[in-house]
Formats: C-alpha cells, structure tokens, sequence
C-alpha cells in the first residue's frame, strides 16, 4: 500500500520599509486527504482467461481519481486501455492512480500463468463459507456463498488447468447463490476456482457424470 502526504505550507511576508508600520501576512495552504490505495501482489491466470483489472484494487476514501493500466511481457512495456483484460502470457502489470488534487501513487502486480491444477498456489481463507452442491452432478449445480464481497471471481478449470468459464458474482445483501450450467464437456473432474482481487480464497473438485 502507497500512501503520499501533501505538507501544510505555511507563506509569512513581513514588510520592511523604513518608516512603516511592519504587517505580517500569513498564507496557509491546507493539507488535502492522503492518497492512499490497496493492491493484490501477485495473482494466478490461465491464458485465455478475461480478468477485471479494476477489481485488483480500492483507492480509500469517496475523492475522484483516474488510474492507467500497462503491463510488461518481458520486452516491452504495453498500455491498457480496456480494464476487462485478456491474459495472453505472465508478466507485470504496473498501476498508477491519481487523485483530484495531483497526488500519484503506483505499484504493480505480478502476474503468474497456471498451466495445469496443481501450480495453483493456494491456501483456504477459512472466514469465506461457499458451498457447491450437488457433487457430483451432471454439468449443473449450484454455488451459494456467504459473506460475498465485491470483486468476487468464478471460474471452472478442467484437470489440465485449461478453462472453461468464468465470471463476476454478483452479490446480494452480501450473499451469493447461483447455478452454474456447464457448457457440454466429457465426463470428469474439473476444479471449481473463487477468487478474490485476484488471490485465489476457494478452490473446490467438483465430479461432472454424464
């Protein structure tokens, strides 16, 4: 997290001519609201996949900002115009963010390509309850998700790590529950993935029969 600070200046003229009364003015420049922002590290993708840039961070505070996107392959560093992003490769995504008063703040992300399930680095976050039922199922089954918080990302990968849909939640009233209907697909394991700003909170196998 970046936070850049404005400092109160303080102007005191004093006149100093001979014979007149000496007056002091003292002119004071407010300190405006810090600028201050949060921001994922890193984050897992898979080529292919369509993330929201946008939902990767949250500025504090109700101001007006404008924010640019670029992002760096390895060998040359390329703007964003779009924030609904295609992953084409791993690289770094680097974001500056400004605020109505001039302050600039920026950082990066790292972005890392998963190529298969197991190079999912991932760690339960135990406070977000989600369910997935039934399982195993037929190709259609339901999520529902306690606690839901904008931001929240669905998405299904088959056993390769290739995927095959993906999605915004749309909470309600902090909670989420939808049916997911999978495209036609042969029979198997697939793992059912939810993250959050981009880390990865829940990862689930769901068994599709035919």
């Amino acid at each position: 997290m970046k936070k850049i600070v404005l400092l109160t200046l303080t102007v005191v003229l004093i006149s100093l001519k001979p014979g007149l009364t000496q007056r002091a003015y003292k002119l004071t420049v407010n300190q405006p609201p810090p600028l201050s922002f949060t921001i994922a590290e890193e984050v897992d993708g898979t080529v292919g996949e369509m993330v929201n840039l946008d939902s990767w961070f949250h500025v504090e505070g109700s101001g007006i900002y404008t924010r640019i996107w670029k992002f760096n392959d390895g060998s040359m560093v390329q703007p964003i115009d779009n924030p609904e992003y295609t992953i084409q490769g791993s690289g770094k995504f680097y974001l500056t963010v400004t605020n109505e008063y001039g302050c600039t703040a920026l950082d990066s992300i790292v972005l890392n390509i998963v190529t298969g399930i197991d190079d999912i680095n991932y760690e339960r976050d135990k406070s977000h309850s989600i369910r997935i039922y039934p399982n195993p199922n037929t190709g259609e089954f339901d999520v529902v998700i306690s606690d839901c918080q904008p931001g929240y990302y669905l998405e299904l990968l088959n056993s390769a790590g290739v995927q095959i849909l993906s999605g915004i939640l749309q909470c309600n009233n902090n909670d989420y529950m939808g049916t997911i209907k999978v495209p036609s697909v042969d029979p198997g394991i697939y793992f059912l993935l939810v993250k959050l700003t981009g880390k990865l909170i829940f990862r689930q196998k769901v068994i599709i029969l035919k």
